[in-house]
């Protein structure tokens, strides 16, 4: 009445459609300089800043006048990839008694360049346009550790008359989910590459990430809310360059929720049958946490102010079958 097994799961993934700018913005020191601009030479105190970015984009540099109405330009194309191994190790169980187990685990990683979930955004695309891979790093669903149980339970069929219809064909059925956090892209907020392309990523300075120094799931509640992530374990990078924190190094808080139905099968004339069932969801009204904030320019870096999932909700249902 018991299988048990133990599967690989791996998959590469290339030729995946991203973004990657085609104009960026070139930085050109911090000392004086002059331009060429659409209406003629403009002489600047500092070169570099983001007030100036459409003089000093690509096209810019190359013929100021013909690039003029030319600003943030993307290239969506296939040069993305990702992959993934995990070992899925999973058990079910049947009885005569009526009960019945199927849980499951896996232990993961997915590894890639950023890829589009959404609609693409203007400069959104990779830090370095030339080099697609020095984004690479955990995929958005990575998951680490992903874990569900099923359970199920029916009452035989005992006594008569009265107990017989109160205490036969009772239904329970219980799923148990838990997995780990969300993966974290930790930002810098501030375009320090001064290129105009979104999603800068800071430096990591130590290997410290989550506050006090701790792991995530050694922190006290206060420390998850304050302070889940240790803003310092980075800092802004040089003027002109990139973060070299790896995009996604964070995880977010883990995840668990209990959900339980109960159903009663009630007998009627013929092929009729009427059920009564109740659902809770969030049986325990567990409370999980949301995501921090990722952004370091912010002053909530590192702060949870978000709730993830529901609280327990309950749902009543009556169905007639004929």
């Amino acid at each position: 009445s018991w299988g048990v097994s133990a599967t690989y799961l791996g998959s590469y993934s290339d030729r995946l459609w991203a973004q990657s700018a085609q104009n960026p913005g070139v930085f050109l020191g911090l000392g004086p300089c002059t331009l060429n601009t659409a209406t003629g030479p403009r002489s600047y105190p500092v070169c570099s800043v983001n007030g100036n970015l459409n003089e000093r984009r690509v096209l810019s540099l190359e013929n100021p006048v013909r690039s003029s109405q030319i600003g943030a330009l993307d290239l969506n194309t296939d040069i993305g990839w990702q992959k993934y191994k995990g070992l899925k190790l999973a058990a079910r169980h049947r009885s005569t008694t009526g009960v019945s187990l199927n849980a499951s685990y896996t232990l993961s990683k997915c590894e890639g360049t950023a890829t589009a979930n959404t609609f693409n955004q203007t400069s959104a695309g990779y830090s370095i346009p030339d080099d697609p891979d020095f984004d690479a790093g955990y995929c958005d669903q990575d998951r680490k550790h992903l874990g569900t149980l099923n359970m199920g339970y029916q009452t035989p069929e005992i006594g008569s008359g009265v107990v017989r219809a109160l205490a036969s064909n009772w239904r329970l059925s219980g799923i148990l989910s838990a997995r780990s956090g969300n993966r974290i892209n930790v930002t810098s907020g501030v375009d320090r590459a001064f290129n105009g392309i979104a999603a800068q990523r800071p430096d990591q300075v130590s290997d410290d990430i989550y506050g006090a120094g701790k792991d995530a799931s050694d922190l006290e509640p206060g420390q998850q809310i304050n302070d889940y992530l240790n803003r310092n374990a980075f800092a802004l990078p040089a003027a002109g360059a990139v973060g070299n924190a790896t995009r996604n190094l964070a995880v977010g808080p883990g995840y668990w929720q209990v959900d339980l139905a109960i159903s009663k099968l009630v007998s009627s004339i013929g092929t009729q049958r009427l059920e009564l069932r109740i659902e809770t969801f969030n049986l325990f009204n567990t409370f999980n946490w949301g995501d921090p904030a990722a952004n370091l320019n912010a002053a909530n870096f590192g702060r949870i102010t978000t709730q993830a999932g529901a609280p327990r909700i309950l749902q009543f249902g009556v169905k007639y079958d004929f």
